[in-house]
């Protein structure tokens, strides 16, 4: 199977590293928020998700998956990289906020 690196421990990373190392992949996940990754080592899912937290601690104990906030840990060697952190958008100089919803015209 493959090396892969997920980037972002949110709900969307930590669901998709999970899945993947179910599949037999061997998946580092790396966040900068070193309080989650602390508690995901402890298999501790901070969302639910129905039978997340089985498919982290089996994976976890299984050494397919593993939490780190070193990048260093997570990209070199791996195949893949997954980017899942949420982007969080900022108005710019040109649009201080963004335009009005408009209905769809038939």
């Amino acid at each position: 199977m493959s090396k892969v690196a997920v980037i972002g421990a949110g709900y969307v990373g930590l669901t998709t590293a999970a899945c993947l190392a179910e599949l037999g992949n061997d998946v580092t996940v790396v966040d900068t928020d070193r309080e989650k990754v602390e508690q995901l080592a402890k298999h501790h899912v901070p969302f639910y998700e129905p039978g997340m937290a089985e498919l982290v601690k089996r994976n976890a104990e299984s050494k397919r998956l593993r939490f780190t906030t070193s990048y260093a840990d997570a990209i070199p060697g791996a195949e893949y990289a997954i980017i899942a952190k949420a982007r969080v958008a900022r108005p710019t100089s040109l649009m201080s906020s963004p335009p009005p919803l408009r209905s769809p015209t038939t």
